[in-house]
């Protein structure tokens, strides 16, 4: 799930640079930056309610979850926050600048987190929980990746 978050806003970092390139923001570009962002937010909050309802208490029966993996998971959150109040403050004839510099500081915090702090936690769930209680779990797979 955390790698098609991330596709996703390499895509739309992509798209806002072709954009930025061609000057202030047209209505179109506006409300099309707006519909893909409002998705992503819905699709990263379904990740997080999946991660904060399900996976982490199911861990946290058996280990502690670091305070880093935590930590960097409400950083990715709070800089969502900030590119949606970004984006939400965008106008027509605007440049989108501002919004792109934080929707790059986002995408960094997502990265981050793929790389370094998922790959930590997926390293104890396979440490401490057998491949038998992993799959006897129909109600609720945990993949590989984890989160």
């Amino acid at each position: 799930l955390k790698r098609a978050l991330v596709a996703g806003v390499v895509a739309m970092r992509e798209a806002l640079i072709c954009v930025q390139s061609r000057g202030p923001i047209s209505d179109c570009e506006l409300m099309s930056i707006r519909t893909w962002f409002s998705n992503h937010c819905q699709f990263a909050h379904s990740v997080n309610h999946l991660n904060r309802q399900h996976h982490i208490p199911y861990m946290q029966k058996r280990i502690r979850i670091p305070d880093f993996f935590l930590e960097v998971n409400e950083k990715i959150f709070s800089n969502l926050q900030i590119v949606t109040s970004a984006i939400d403050s965008l106008q027509v004839g605007d440049k989108i600048d501002n919004a792109l510099d934080l929707l790059i500081a986002y995408e960094d915090i997502l990265i981050f987190s793929r790389e370094v702090a998922d790959p930590m936690v997926t390293m104890l769930y396979h440490a401490y929980f057998s491949k038998e209680e992993h799959d006897n779990r129909p109600h609720l797979k945990i993949s590989t990746e984890l989160f």
